[in-house]
């Protein structure tokens, strides 16, 4: 389903690079992906935004192309089906961790239109549930393993973190990204920077209402050409909306 989040990178250059991104993801394992819970503190699902993106921002090229995205991610690929996830250790471990799969109904439909519908997510590897939150009817003869919803963002993300069962929530789409972003509910975002300049397409963020929303980087590698970024959301506070009024304003979730 080709849309940014099922492209992977390439595999690191030596066997001690190899082994030293190990050895990071298994300490980002430790860290990230543990909240506390009371007094405990054991794995819990995370929300993890996972895409790739151009240099200039953009997750997607013109009508919604991401044949620069194939070029970069196979030997001489035509489709995404044709992208090595495992070419990329972070992509992998993005992967290998995931439970679920959040998606907006746009990047729903344009994945069943030109990128193989739910057999082409993550390049054919993708086996477990779906969710498309939308406010449409589903069309005739979808996918078994895709549900749609039509209730609020919370109660989607609620149902796909139940159905992940300890595992991941992959969001898919950008508008739906941004949304759990303004409400809290976005715990990590994972970026697969490719050296293009794209010009023109579909951008990371397009919304011009959002402030600054802090981040911290928890892991930073590379996958041949491409640098892998792992940031999270500290929840210290929530995202700010910019008003002509105000200046700096807490978001109401």
């Amino acid at each position: 389903m080709g849309l940014p989040a099922i492209i992977a990178g390439v595999a690191c250059n030596s066997r001690s690079g190899t082994a030293a991104l190990a050895e990071a993801l298994a300490a980002h394992r430790t860290v990230v992906h543990h909240k506390p819970r009371g007094l405990l503190t054991q794995p819990v699902s995370s929300v993890i935004w996972h895409v790739t993106m151009s240099l200039d921002g953009f997750i997607a090229g013109r009508d919604d192309a991401m044949d620069w995205v194939v070029a970069q991610w196979s030997e001489g690929g035509q489709t995404t089906r044709d992208i090595e996830v495992q070419r990329s250790a972070v992509a992998d471990e993005v992967l290998q961790r995931a439970g679920a799969i959040l998606g907006g109904r746009r990047w729903c439909d344009i994945g069943v239109r030109k990128f193989g519908g739910y057999e082409g997510i993550y390049a054919g590897q993708w086996s477990a549930p779906v969710f498309v939150l939308t406010h449409r009817p589903p069309d005739a003869g979808h996918h078994p393993a895709i549900t749609f919803l039509s209730g609020d963002l919370s109660d989607a993300v609620a149902t796909a973190t139940r159905a992940a069962a300890g595992k991941n929530v992959i969001v898919f789409g950008a508008s739906l990204a941004v949304q759990c972003l303004r409400a809290g509910l976005l715990d990590e975002i994972v970026i697969h920077l490719v050296p293009v300049l794209l010009g023109d397409g579909v951008r990371l963020i397009d919304a011009p209402d959002l402030g600054p929303v802090a981040l911290e980087r928890t892991l930073v590698a590379t996958s041949g050409q491409i640098t892998d970024l792992w940031f999270a959301l500290p929840h210290s506070g929530k995202p700010v909306l910019r008003t002509k009024e105000s200046g700096w304003l807490p978001a109401v979730a």
